[in-house]
């Protein structure tokens, strides 16, 4: 038995607020489809310790830690670059499919204790991805 319209919006639904809740922002929304983007986090602690540190120890103490700051500086650069944001696509299918496991494992659909609401776009906190855009190899895929 295929599941209704109203179960897939709903199933969307609770899948955009988990993720959400786990750091990926909705960029658009369809009724049967999302598409999200989580943003790499900050890199603070790597300016910080690579860079600031050297550079005060260097006026203080010995010029030779400014030669350690260029070097943190190279270091949080190359990893500045390297980071990139994560795109994530769920489609109807994928629904369908979490909708269809969850119905041959306990045998009958998933329900949340309170009613579904759409998610606010735009709530950031750290999570794992379940699916990727069909391109896009940097997501693992986990369900």
């Amino acid at each position: 038995m295929s599941p209704t319209p109203e179960q897939l919006a709903s199933e969307l639904d609770r899948l955009l607020a988990q993720r959400t809740r786990e750091g990926w922002e909705i960029i658009s929304r369809s009724t049967a489809s999302a598409q999200l983007r989580r943003r790499p986090a900050s890199m603070g602690c790597g300016i910080i310790g690579f860079i600031l540190v050297p550079l005060l120890l260097g006026v203080l103490l010995h010029q030779a830690f400014f030669t350690l700051a260029l070097i943190g500086l190279v270091v949080v650069g190359i990893a500045a670059a390297l980071r990139k944001e994560e795109i994530q696509y769920i489609s109807e299918e994928d629904v369908r499919q979490r909708l269809m496991a969850e119905v041959a494992t306990s045998g009958k659909p998933e329900t949340p204790s309170s009613p579904a609401s759409p998610p606010a776009a735009g709530l950031v906190s750290p999570g794992p991805a379940t699916s990727t855009h069909p391109g896009d190899t940097s997501s693992d895929i986990s369900g």
